[in-house]
C-alpha cells in the first residue's frame, strides 16, 4: 500500500535549504581555487545532473508521506553529521585550502545527505533520481577539477 500524497513538505524544504546555504555564499564570494576545465562530455552529463536534481527536489518538496518522520532517528543524526562535515569542507574551500579530495567530498556528501533525507521522510521515490544525480554530479566534479 502506498502512503504518499501530493502536497508541500516544509521538512523537505528545510532539508534542501540547509545544503544550499553555502552555495549562496559561493555565488556572492569569488572562488579562491576554482580551476574549471570544460570537456566534450559535459553537456550530456549536465543534462542528466540537472534533470535528476530537479526531479529529486520536486519529489522531496511535493511528494509527502503519510508516515511520521521521528526526530529520534539514525537518519536524522547521520544527516546532521554529514551537514556538519559539508559546512567544514565549505569553510576549507573559502579559506583556499580545498584539495581534490575536498572537491569530491563536496560533491558526494550532500548526495548521501539527500538519500538519508528521503529515507527519513519515507520518500522512497526520491531515492533513484538522487542516486542518478550523485553519479552525474561526482563525474562532473571529477572531470572539472582533475585535468
Amino acid at each position: 500500500m502506498l502512503h504518499y500524497a501530493w502536497g508541500f513538505s516544509w521538512k523537505g524544504l528545510l532539508l534542501f535549504m540547509l545544503v544550499m546555504l553555502p552555495n549562496l555564499l559561493y555565488i556572492w564570494i569569488p572562488a579562491p581555487v576554482a580551476k574549471k576545465i570544460e570537456g566534450p562530455g559535459f553537456l550530456a552529463l549536465t543534462i542528466v545532473e540537472h534533470g535528476s536534481q530537479a526531479l529529486f527536489v520536486v519529489l522531496l518538496l511535493f511528494l509527502t508521506s503519510t508516515k511520521v518522520s521521528p526526530l529520534q532517528s539514525p537518519y536524522l543524526y547521520g544527516m546532521g553529521l554529514l551537514l556538519l562535515a559539508y559546512y567544514v569542507l565549505w569553510g576549507l574551500f573559502f579559506a583556499g585550502m580545498a584539495g581534490k579530495m575536498a572537491w569530491m567530498a563536496l560533491a558526494i556528501l550532500p548526495v548521501i545527505y539527500f538519500m538519508l533525507a528521503a529515507l527519513w521522510l519515507h520518500n522512497f521515490p526520491a531515492l533513484l533520481p538522487t542516486v542518478i544525480f550523485g553519479a552525474a554530479h561526482a563525474a562532473i566534479t571529477w572531470q572539472t577539477y582533475n585535468p
